[in-house]
C-alpha cells in the first residue's frame, strides 16, 4: 500500500503564488488601462457600463457606436484629459456621474433621444462654456451641471423639463440662462444677476 501525505501546505502555496501571479497581471492591466489616450467601444454595445473609463486619466477621445442607449454610472468619471466625445443620437440616459469631473472637457452636444440626466452628470466639467438641453429631455437630477466654472450660458428646450433646483450650483460664471416663455424656473440656485432670456417653444 502506499502512503499519501498531507498534501495541505503544498496546495496552500500553489494557491498563494496564483494569487499573487492575478494581482501582478492586475496591476499591469491597471498601468496600460490608465496610460490609454483613445478608445473606441464595440459596434454591438448598447450600454456603456459602469465605471468602465472611471479615473482613466490619460484619455482625450472616445469613439460611441450608434447603437448605445444609457452611458452608465461613473462611466467616464474623473476622465481629467478627455476633449471631446460624440453622444450617439441612440442615446436616451446619461447616469450618475456618468462624466463628473471632465475638467477638459471642451463642449458636450445633448442627443435629441435623452430623456434623463443623472445626479452630478457634468458636475466639474470646467472647460464647458454652453450647454443645450434638447425637448426630449425630462427629468435633470441633483448637482447635474454644478461647478462648471467656465459655463456662460444654460439653455432649456421645453416647459416639461424637470429640473432640481441646484442643478446649476457654483457655475460662478454664469451669465445667461435661456428658457421657454412658460418655464418656472425661480427656485433655481443662480446668481439674482444672471441675464434671464425667454424664448417661444418653438423657436
Amino acid at each position: 500500500s502506499y502512503e499519501i501525505s498531507d498534501t495541505g501546505p503544498l496546495i496552500a502555496k500553489m494557491i498563494s503564488d496564483m494569487k499573487s501571479e492575478i494581482n501582478e497581471m492586475k496591476d499591469k492591466v491597471q498601468v496600460i488601462y490608465n496610460a490609454m489616450t483613445s478608445a473606441t467601444i464595440s459596434p454591438e454595445k448598447t450600454v456603456v457600463t459602469k465605471r468602465l473609463f472611471q479615473s482613466c486619466k490619460q484619455l482625450r477621445e472616445v469613439n460611441i457606436p450608434p447603437t448605445v442607449t444609457l452611458i452608465d454610472d461613473y462611466a467616464f468619471d474623473g476622465c481629467m484629459s478627455l476633449v471631446q466625445i460624440s453622444l450617439p443620437s441612440s442615446l436616451k440616459r446619461i447616469g450618475d456621474f456618468a462624466f463628473h469631473g471632465c475638467m477638459s472637457l471642451l463642449k458636450i452636444s445633448i442627443p435629441s433621444n435623452v430623456m434623463y440626466i443623472g445626479n452630478n452628470a457634468f458636475e466639474e466639467c470646467n472647460s464647458l462654456k454652453q450647454v443645450l438641453i434638447p425637448k426630449s429631455v425630462s427629468r435633470i437630477y441633483k448637482l447635474a451641471f454644478a461647478n462648471c466654472k467656465t459655463l456662460k450660458q444654460f439653455t432649456i428646450s421645453s416647459t416639461s423639463t424637470n429640473i432640481k433646483n441646484d442643478i446649476l450650483l457654483g457655475c460662478s460664471q454664469l451669465k445667461e440662462l435661456v428658457i421657454p416663455l412658460e418655464y418656472y424656473y425661480f427656485d433655481l440656485i443662480i446668481d439674482p444677476n444672471i441675464k434671464i432670456i425667454k424664448k417661444n417653444e418653438k423657436d
